[in-house]
């Protein structure tokens, strides 16, 4: 496995990719009960939900249709990514950086 990989997600919108540090640089409010981001993108300007779940990160959106069932559009592994619940906002911590996003 190459070290110098990063983990990354897509735009579901427009497809620019990024590694998880500058998504979590994008996020602008959290959803603490639901462990959630709102991520907006830098390319396009399109927002999209972000759920973190264990070292898991997912950009979330309509997955099914007729549904419209919602849940994980593109997921990625990012080990040492972790996700605490405060009681203004959310802490994010990845790669010796920590995040605060406010509800």
């Amino acid at each position: 496995m190459n070290a110098d990989v990063r983990p990354s997600l897509a735009c579901p919108k427009c497809g620019l990719v990024c590694d998880v540090e500058t998504v979590l640089d994008n996020c602008r409010w959290s959803n603490t009960f639901a462990l959630s981001l709102w991520y907006v993108c830098r390319e396009c300007g399109a927002g999209s939900p972000i759920e973190i779940s264990g070292s898991q990160m997912s950009v979330c959106g309509i997955v099914t249709l007729p549904g419209p069932e919602y849940g994980p559009i593109t997921s990625v592994i990012a080990h040492g990514l972790h996700a605490e619940r405060l009681v203004n906002g959310m802490k994010v911590s990845f790669r010796g950086r920590n995040w605060w996003m406010p509800i």
